[in-house]
């Protein structure tokens, strides 16, 4: 049978620690990645079924790998967390993450 996928994307380990007990705990399959290249690398090699992302990451940030992954698989849902939010990043997240539905 197979277990959903979600790649969770984030450097600190009790974030993703805490992340991937409560996936794990309900079924899912976790991949972690804590850069944006190895977030592309997992992306084109496992194609999860989900991911979650941190913002800020040690090569970039979120809103400008979403593109990139969007542009390799635009049908896998994003979500976006970030500690330091602003209505404008907010508003930037919409839009990118909004591509999936054009």
């Amino acid at each position: 049978m197979h277990r959903e996928r979600v790649l969770i994307v984030e450097a600190e380990k009790e974030t993703y620690g805490v992340l991937r007990n409560f996936l794990e705990d309900k079924g899912y399959e976790i991949s972690i990645a804590a850069t944006c290249a190895a977030t592309e690398q997992i992306w084109r090699a496992r194609r999860p079924d989900a991911a979650i992302l941190d913002y800020s990451l040690a090569d970039g940030n979120a809103l400008r790998l979403v593109p990139r992954l969007k542009a390799i698989d635009a049908s896998i849902p994003i979500i976006i967390l970030t500690g330091y939010g602003s209505i404008d990043f907010a508003v930037e997240a919409v839009k990118l993450l909004s591509l999936i539905h054009i």
